[in-house]
């Protein structure tokens, strides 16, 4: 990866959007939607990246790292992203139950 990340492992995720769910079809009509979970789990991003990949690089290294843990710790524990805060800069996630798998 070359320019302002030339250096370092990505930092990016594949998803899927739902684009049917009863949630995304009511925040797309400007509809309130049920509070948060209380099993829910929120992971943070980095603060300031961009600021840090100019002075401290190292930094921004080791926030990635712990980052990507997080993210990988969460989904080995049947979470998944379900959405996105961006006040506080945190993905949103919640247990999802998990079919029988005989």
């Amino acid at each position: 990866m070359g320019g302002i990340n030339e250096g370092l492992s990505s930092d990016r995720l594949l998803v899927d959007w739902l684009l049917d769910d009863a949630v995304v079809a009511a925040k797309s009509e400007g509809r309130l939607v049920a509070e948060e979970p209380k099993d829910s789990l929120r992971i943070r991003l980095p603060d300031d990246v961009q600021t840090l990949m100019r002075c401290h690089r190292e930094e921004v290294v080791e926030a990635r790292l712990a980052y990507r843990i997080s993210l990988r710790d969460a989904f080995a524990g049947g979470f998944q992203l379900t959405g996105f805060d961006c006040g506080e800069l945190t993905y949103v996630s919640r247990r999802m139950e998990r079919p029988d798998r005989d």
